[in-house]
């Protein structure tokens, strides 16, 4: 231990620079000046991505309830059949009233919270 006090001893002391300082305070008020980031939008994301889950549940339900259609023409779903379903046709009507409410909203929103 005494010969590493002795080396750690004879070194030279280090001094910074003359210009460290300013330097390192220039680079802090650049810093500080800087604007904050940019906010991750929260309210855009949100919504979509729980449509994109709806979606992909209610995809998922259809292809468990009716299969997945091969490519032969004997076994593929038959468009007319799945539209005289009545469940097939209440989430269609379900789904169009879903949108159509959205579509009245957004608009009305857009009207009402314009900028002037």
């Amino acid at each position: 231990m005494d010969e590493l006090d002795r080396i750690l001893s004879s070194e030279k002391s280090l001094e910074p620079s003359s210009g460290l300082a300013a330097a390192v305070m220039e680079r802090v008020r650049r810093e500080a000046a800087e604007p904050e980031p940019i906010a991750f939008p929260w309210r855009r994301f949100v919504p979509g991505a729980i449509a994109c889950f709806v979606l992909l549940v209610a995809g998922l339900v259809m292809i468990a309830q009716y299969g997945i259609p091969q490519s032969s023409g004997a076994s593929q779903l038959d468009v007319e059949q799945l539209l005289s379903d009545p469940e097939v046709l209440a989430w269609g009507w379900a789904a169009a009233a879903l949108v159509f409410t959205w579509i009245v909203w957004k608009m009305s929103y857009r009207l009402s919270f314009r900028r002037i």
